[in-house]
């Protein structure tokens, strides 16, 4: 999460953070074990059932915590410094679970042992959540309870005569949670957090102005539209007269459309425009206020903004690259700028299982490019990555069970919390324990 969602989530209040289920207020009470038990797994190797326990009410489970989407390695040696007995374990029986599913991983066995060993390491595609509490992901790695379930292999050997495919819609998104609103009235799920706040001054004839650089790599040439969505909200409002914000969009200097919504309502328009107008590169896309007359006052909200633009299949100089397939297959990729026979191609289609392709081509010796068919029958997504471009955890802690379920383990009042937070919580346990009488419990949310 970035800072300054940290910053204003403890500016909205530290007791907004800690969530009390009162559950003796509604008149219930947790049944000693009456928690619910994840279903059994089924083993790709064997088809039969291995059951396989909750995180938290058995054995040997680890946190795997990451940061960032991508192809993610944990090495042998990282699972020896969070204590696994990594000598000991069968690397078949290794499981990785995201929101209670499992998801295929690729073993490496570098030195063919059948053992995991030193050099040995575990591949995985991770995809991050974008909540009001996270910007990351857990996924809960197991073993010993059966065989976990491998990543497949499917060849992607482009054949002759195959159609080449030059360009893919790329789309960028762009959002920071820096301003929480809590004046504006919103229902339901609407999102209270934006980004950036503009304003007039137009006694002073000084319209409201927001310049932001965007990035677009590998911008295709030719004939070609892209698609802008600025997500907007106005902040002012006039119930008798309702205020009329205007936004005035432009691409490096040249305009593409304008945003009119009234009073504190939300803009959910988009603009096409000539794609030619992008550089491959940084680009200044500008939201201008106008000040119509000096009376004028438009406050208004960005909550984040979309670029929709065809890229080309040239990777870019750092990090893994993500691309898609549009069109149904069978057609020919060639991917270029890649560090040749190192590379790797997954189909990230599915994310919970990722596909390793097989059969690439190099159309030239010692050539950076890399060439593959996409064979599905609809549009695809894939990602290209090199050893050295893995991404690693940003932690791996062990599980702690949790002792909720024991017979003397009930409570009537619950705080979960984050470990921040866990004194303050235990502080405020022990009163209504004295007060209320209350069996009370603490869960650290970690």
């Amino acid at each position: 999460m970035n800072q300054s969602r940290v910053n204003n989530i403890r500016a909205v209040g530290r007791i907004a953070v800690l969530v009390a289920l009162v559950l003796s207020a509604l008149g219930m009470t947790v049944a000693p074990g009456s928690a619910t038990s994840l279903s059994a797994a089924m083993s790709a190797s064997s088809g039969q059932p291995a059951v396989v326990p909750l995180p938290g009410s058995g054995e040997h489970f680890y946190k795997i915590r990451i940061g960032q989407a991508g192809m993610h390695a944990i090495t042998y040696d990282m699972l020896a410094a969070a204590g696994l007995p990594v000598d000991e374990i069968d690397p078949d029986t290794f499981q990785l679970f995201e929101q209670g599913t499992e998801i295929a991983r690729r073993i490496i066995d570098a030195d063919g042992d059948a053992a995991f060993s030193q050099g040995d390491s575990i591949i995985f595609y991770g995809h991050t959540l974008w909540t009001e509490y996270t910007d990351g992901n857990i996924y809960w790695l197991t073993y010993g309870y059966g065989a976990g379930l491998p990543m497949a292999e499917r060849s992607a050997a482009p054949g002759p005569g195959l159609p080449q495919v030059e360009t893919f819609l790329e789309t960028l998104h762009l959002e920071q949670d820096a301003i929480y609103t809590r004046a504006i009235p919103l229902s339901g799920n609407a999102d209270r957090w934006h980004w950036i706040r503009y304003q007039t001054a137009c006694s002073i004839n000084r319209p409201g102005v927001v310049e932001l650089n965007i990035k677009t790599p590998g911008v295709a040439a030719g004939a070609l539209t892209a698609t802008f969505t600025p997500r907007l909200r106005g902040f002012n409002k006039n119930d008798s007269t309702p205020i009329q914000h205007t936004a005035n969009f432009s691409v490096n200097g040249t305009a593409i459309g304008t945003a009119t919504f009234t009073n504190q309502n939300e803009f959910t328009g988009s603009f096409d425009f000539d794609q030619s107008l992008l550089y491959d590169g940084p680009n200044t896309f500008t939201l201008t206020a106008p000040c119509p007359t000096p009376s004028t006052l438009d406050i208004g909200l960005i909550n984040w903004y979309d670029l929709s633009y065809h890229r080309t299949y040239a990777a870019p100089a750092t990090g893994q690259f993500k691309f898609g397939v549009d069109v149904p297959g069978p057609v020919r990729v060639t991917l270029t700028g890649l560090s040749g026979a190192a590379a790797a191609v997954y189909d990230i289609t599915d994310p919970l299982r990722p596909v390793l392709l097989t059969g690439l081509t190099l159309p030239l010796i010692a050539s950076t490019d890399l060439s593959l068919a996409h064979t599905l029958g609809g549009p695809g997504r894939y990602i290209a990555t090199t050893p050295d471009q893995l991404l690693t955890p940003e932690g791996i802690t062990s599980d702690t069970p949790s002792r909720l379920r024991a017979p003397d383990a009930g409570a009537d009042w619950i705080i979960i919390t984050p470990a921040y937070f866990r004194l303050a919580a235990e502080r405020l346990a022990a009163h209504r324990q004295l007060y209320q009488h209350y069996r009370t419990a603490v869960v650290d949310i970690q």
